[in-house]
């Protein structure tokens, strides 16, 4: 295959989407999707001109809602090229982003200030792994090391320690027992405390699962490529689109409800009938 066969395959796709039975539902992701960034963008713009220190927690969630977009426009891109696939794929990472952020918003001060300080750990294991590779300035690398280590002193915690350690310090934070760093002992917190909706559990169980090459996966996507033989794509789609706007309305909601001076009613109820209709 050449890559203009690829670029027809694409071409057709869209043009199937563009005429499918998924359009509506399609369009009112993208008008949610558009209000989330509205949102959220125009609070990180009052909250960089506010005189007021800003917390841990709001720059933690708003380094969430930035790095959100990434994620959900990657996922939007796959729906309109008649990706399922890779849809779903970004679907899985998208809820366990969903479970990181109510963790941060439903914990005090210390597990964001923890959360942004292992950016630290981050930055200098990408130095080392990819050191052959990206040469940095000596006075750069030796900024990384010295911001390492400083983080290292702050939590007393020894070399070799991945980014995603700060988990597991913020769960024995929160429950004063020891924990181990998985998302699953982040959603059981959440459960523990009914910050979470059991629905959004198994819609990502059934993501990992499909992920993972799952006992059911293969017989999924035969299902699959015969609604898209058959033209189904509000079949296909709606339900991926369901949880996705789910979670747009549920960030912005929980959001408001902790943050009550940016509460916007009318924001909330646009994106709660948009959710109605979808789940038709």
């Amino acid at each position: 295959m050449e890559i203009l066969d690829y670029v027809n395959s694409l071409n057709k796709n869209f043009k199937k989407i563009i005429d499918s039975d998924a359009n509506e539902i399609i369009k009112i992701t993208i008008d949610d999707y558009s209000i989330y960034n509205t949102f959220f963008v125009t609070l990180q713009q009052k909250l960089s001109t506010d005189e007021k220190k800003i917390d841990h927690k709001l720059n933690a969630l708003n380094y969430l809602h930035m790095h959100s977009t990434f994620m959900f426009n990657g996922f939007i891109n796959d729906i309109i090229s008649n990706n399922y696939f890779s849809a779903k794929i970004y679907l899985r990472v998208i809820i366990e982003f969903y479970f990181k952020y109510l963790f941060l918003l439903y914990s005090d001060e210390y597990v964001s200030e923890l959360f942004l300080d292992f950016d630290a750990i981050y930055m200098y294991n990408l130095s080392n792994k990819f050191d052959n590779y990206l040469k940095l300035e000596s006075a750069n690398q030796e900024q990384l090391k010295n911001n390492y280590e400083s983080i290292k002193k702050k939590y007393d915690i020894s070399d070799n320690i991945k980014e995603d350690y700060w988990i597991k310090i913020a769960l024995e934070h929160n429950t004063g027992k020891s924990n181990n760093k998985s998302i699953q002992n982040v959603i059981q917190w959440l459960k523990n405390n009914n910050k979470i909706e059991e629905a959004i559990i198994i819609a990502y169980e059934d993501n990992c699962d499909f992920n993972h090459c799952g006992v059911g996966s293969l017989n999924y996507q035969q299902l699959i490529d015969i609604y898209d033989s058959q033209n189904k794509y509000y079949d296909m789609y709606q339900p991926l689109l369901s949880q996705f706007n789910y979670i747009l309305f549920s960030i912005i909601k929980k959001f408001m409800d902790e943050y009550k001076e940016y509460e916007d009613e009318e924001t909330i109820e646009i994106i709660a009938n948009n959710l109605d209709h979808i789940f038709k």
